[in-house]
């Protein structure tokens, strides 16, 4: 639950970096889909290359690691905003 003690302002700031992190976290999903992309062209001109399947590996846990956390922060964010929305209703938070 919600420290009563905080002030809409607080909450704003809180909701602030939250969306930082979500813009960072889906500039990097960008990023995985991308060398995701140039992998599987490289291993389109060499199948048998198992550097490429590693690297493959790899990038799909990274990108399955990336959208567990936007979704976490997409999860906060409601949060924040159920927040904001009480503070601003002037009911319980």
């Amino acid at each position: 639950m919600s420290d009563q003690n905080r002030t809409m302002q607080d909450v704003l700031q809180d909701r602030l970096v939250t969306i930082q992190k979500i813009s960072e976290a889906t500039a990097e999903h960008l990023r995985l889909v991308q060398r995701q992309g140039g992998i599987q062209v490289l291993d389109l001109v060499d199948a048998e290359d198992a550097q490429n399947a590693t690297d493959l590996d790899r990038n799909e846990k990274a990108l399955d690691g990336c959208e567990a956390t936007i979704a976490s922060l997409e999860r906060r964010l409601a949060e924040l905003d159920r927040e904001i929305e009480a503070m601003a209703d002037g009911g319980p938070v």
